[in-house]
């Protein structure tokens, strides 16, 4: 009889996780492994969405397959609505490796409708267009299961997303909007999370003038500012922000330096021990 005979490898691990995807996935979620690292980047985003004004922009930097998108999906489960199936799910995977930590968030979420969650995947085309779209799916999907009427700022969203041009101002207004109605409605939070943003940061610096490193920093600047549904922004990337401004003057990239300086940023490595830890839950004797 053959290795192959006697172990197998779990389905959910065969391929790489897509955010837009499988954020919603209680499969996903079940079979997320809290790192060292990972339990760390939760206990200091707890400590940010418990204080007023804190900064809550992350920079969560490092190589494919460092496991960033299966960690930004476990923390759009565990900020949904606890009531869904999904937060419990995750709850309990974070209690089983954090007991502290899980009452925590259990803490943050009581009598709460949760965050509303908007999730978006970097592409190389203008970011405004596909984060006017993310927010309008955000906020539909964040109503979709509540009674009575929804919010205008939904209405409002998807004709913002039918615009070919868009300003800056229109998009950070939108995303006011989008904080002042789930507060009205019970929600304690607004989470955008943002995959693959080095493919709008190449486009911007390929096509200088769609402005969207400045509505990058304008969105990590809100994200410090006191509110009753707090905006936290996560953004992952393979390399710190600057390097996509390579081909930029120097001018440029020390602007470009100073909206990474907005963010709080954290190296995404794990040690060999914990990247060990991974492979041996996904074999099966």
């Amino acid at each position: 009889m053959s290795l192959a005979d006697k172990v197998t490898v779990k389905a959910h691990y065969t391929r790489s996780v897509n955010l837009e995807r499988d954020f919603q996935s209680p499969e996903l979620v079940r079979s997320y492994i809290p790192t060292t690292r990972a339990v760390q980047t939760l206990g200091r985003m707890a400590d940010t969405l418990t204080a007023d004004a804190m900064p809550r922009a992350w920079s969560l930097i490092g190589p494919y397959g460092a496991d960033k998108s299966s960690f930004a999906a476990f923390l759009t489960c565990l900020l949904c609505g606890p009531e869904t199936e999904r937060a419990q799910t995750a709850m309990g995977v974070l209690q089983r490796a954090e007991i502290a930590l899980a009452d925590r968030y259990r803490e943050l979420q009581a009598d709460t409708n949760g965050h509303c969650v908007v999730v978006l995947i970097g592409s190389p085309e203008p970011m405004g267009r596909r984060l006017a779209q993310a927010l309008a799916g955000g906020a539909v999907d964040c109503w979709a299961n509540r009674s009575g009427r929804r919010p205008r700022v939904v209405g409002q969203l998807q004709c913002l997303a039918g615009q070919e041009r868009l300003q800056a101002s229109d998009l950070l207004t939108a995303v006011g909007a989008l904080q002042a109605a789930p507060a009205q409605s019970g929600a304690n939070g607004l989470l955008v999370v943002i995959e693959e943003l080095g493919k709008f940061l190449e486009y911007e610096a390929r096509y200088y003038g769609a402005n969207d490193i400045f509505l990058l920093q304008a969105l990590a600047e809100r994200a410090n500012v006191a509110h009753t549904a707090k905006l936290t922004l996560i953004v992952l990337l393979r390399q710190a922000m600057d390097q996509y401004a390579r081909g930029l003057s120097e001018t440029l990239r020390n602007e470009w330096m100073k909206v990474q300086g907005r963010f709080e940023t954290v190296p995404f490595i794990e040690t060999a021990e914990q990247v060990l830890r991974i492979p041996s839950r996904r074999l099966l004797p």
